[in-house]
């Protein structure tokens, strides 16, 4: 019997070890959704895929300037020695006073979610085709719709 050597001897016997239930997808802060990009200068070419990642404390936590620096910078390290495309990009809440220094780079979905993760980071945006996306650094990666990013991203004049 062909199934016995795999152990599919019986209906269903396949996924016998396989998860009943699948993690809960996220649920991101309203923030993610209402959030605006601003670049210091004019804005770069932007490649056809790329993601926005901060270091900065997450939603909840509070940490020092100098830690959220030192976070910063760090990250900045981190995409010099990857050697990929980057540029500095800050996010912000359009109705309060809150901006993240981030990073706009030349990663696909898993690294940067996996870089993201590194720096203790919930979630990374990710951008393709100028469809600006949020991800979770966690397990359910599966991007959640935002808006155009170029509706979403400020020229000098606008901010």
């Amino acid at each position: 019997m062909p199934g016995a050597r795999w152990g599919l001897t019986s209906p269903g016997a396949a996924h016998a070890t396989l998860p009943t239930t699948m993690p809960p997808a996220p649920q991101f802060h309203p923030a993610y959704f209402t959030v605006r990009f601003r670049c210091p200068g004019p804005p770069p070419t932007w490649p056809d895929e790329f993601a926005i990642i901060s270091a900065q404390a997450t939603t909840g936590e509070s940490w020092t300037a100098a830690e959220n620096r030192a976070a910063d910078q760090a990250l900045a390290a981190r995409l010099n020695n990857l050697a990929v495309w980057h540029a500095r990009i800050t996010g912000y809440s359009p109705t309060t006073d809150h901006a993240e220094p981030s990073w706009a780079c030349e990663l696909g979905l898993e690294s940067a979610c996996d870089l993201g993760a590194a720096f203790s980071q919930d979630a990374v945006y990710l951008v393709r085709a100028d469809a600006l996306q949020v991800v979770s650094c966690g397990p359910h990666r599966a991007p959640a719709p935002v808006a155009p990013f170029s509706s979403r991203l400020d020229t000098n004049n606008e901010t």
